[in-house]
């Protein structure tokens, strides 16, 4: 399957680069996109990674899923842009999963995609979503085509999730275990 991550300067460091790390082991393929002006995207901690592609060149149907890293990118940047909001709308309206991720799942929080629906998210950022159920003390949580996490802490458990609602739990323990160096 392929999964698309979108990145805005400030996107945090451990909850895209970890969870994509996860997905890849899991023979995923995940393609990278900036929404910035350049294919080249700054994180948190000043690391500057080379996207794939551009967000203008995505296009649903090519992706089985999409994910969004929290950071300061989902707040500042992502919150802002009407292409990414396009984005997230046309995967939910194809019935795609939509992995969010620390501060990002606002970005369907507010407009109502967690209604009567739980989720979880960094501590603070409940207060834009309207509708749905807080679930403050779970780390990762999936409910229907959403899987969303608290924080950077969960990153690797978050990409466990993703597998886990593709593939079934058994392969979530498959990839978990390798993680682990077991077999």
């Amino acid at each position: 399957m392929r999964g698309l991550i979108i990145l805005g300067d400030g996107f945090e460091d451990t909850e895209a680069l970890a969870s994509t790390d996860v997905l890849i082991r899991a023979n995923e393929k995940i393609i990278r996109a900036s929404v910035m002006e350049t294919t080249k995207v700054t994180s948190q901690c000043g690391v500057e990674i080379i996207a794939d592609m551009m967000i203008d060149d995505c296009h649903v149907e090519d992706f089985d899923y999409l994910i969004i890293p929290g950071g300061k990118a989902s707040f500042t940047i992502l919150n802002k842009d009407s292409r990414v909001e396009k984005l997230i709308d046309e995967f939910i309206k194809e019935n795609k999963l939509v992995a969010s991720i620390c501060a990002a799942p606002h970005l369907l929080g507010r407009k109502g995609y967690f209604k009567n629906r739980k989720y979880t998210c960094f501590p603070g950022f409940e207060q834009y979503c309207v509708g749905g159920t807080y679930l403050s003390s779970q780390g990762v949580y999936s409910d229907d085509k959403f899987v969303t996490a608290q924080s950077m802490y969960y990153s690797i458990a978050f990409g466990l999730e993703i597998i886990k609602y593709l593939y079934g739990e058994e392969r979530k323990r498959v990839v978990e275990l390798s993680l682990q160096g077991k077999r």
